[in-house]
């Protein structure tokens, strides 16, 4: 049995002035929200000090960012989260976070692989990048299309092309 994690989805929001956004992770079963980014909106115009917070259930509010125009307009982190998190601006200036969804590992199963490595549930991982397209996730790194060729390939066709 090999178990093969799908592609991250690409995960972002933007949270406007003095609003909160929650991720929920029932929308996502098995997944874990990972973010990386925090950056003040293409159109902040104060440089006064904008806030974003983080909370966890009934947990504390944390800090993760502090941005200012012109000085510090972005913040950058490595933050997961497998559980409903919320995201708090306090200040002038919508935040825009970035990051990704992905399976947890372990959890998700594609089913057995033949000897040639060909998946013999594809129709799993048909079914959890629906689901993530569903929610207004983009599969990173997409497998290719039936049909496309790999460069790789072409890159070895072109050098016998050459040597003969």
């Amino acid at each position: 049995m090999f178990s093969q994690t799908p592609q991250p989805a690409y995960w972002g929001v933007v949270v406007k002035p003095n609003q909160s956004h929650t991720y929920e992770s029932s929308n996502f079963p098995n997944c874990m929200l990972s973010v990386f980014s925090a950056s003040l909106g293409e159109n902040a115009k104060s440089t006064d000090r904008t806030i974003l917070k983080v909370s966890m259930g009934a947990e504390s509010e944390y800090v993760i960012a502090s941005l200012r125009l012109g000085k510090a307009e972005n913040a950058n982190f490595d933050l997961n989260f497998e559980e409903d998190v919320t995201f708090k601006v306090i200040g002038p200036n919508e935040v825009h976070i970035s990051g990704f969804v992905s399976a947890i590992e372990g959890q998700f199963s594609m089913g057995d692989v033949d000897m040639e490595g060909e998946s013999d549930s594809e129709a799993e991982e048909a079914e959890y990048l629906a689901e993530m397209k569903k929610a207004g996730l983009n599969a990173l790194n997409s497998s290719m299309e039936e049909g496309e060729e790999d460069e790789d390939e072409d890159d070895d066709e072109e050098e016998e092309e050459e040597e003969e």
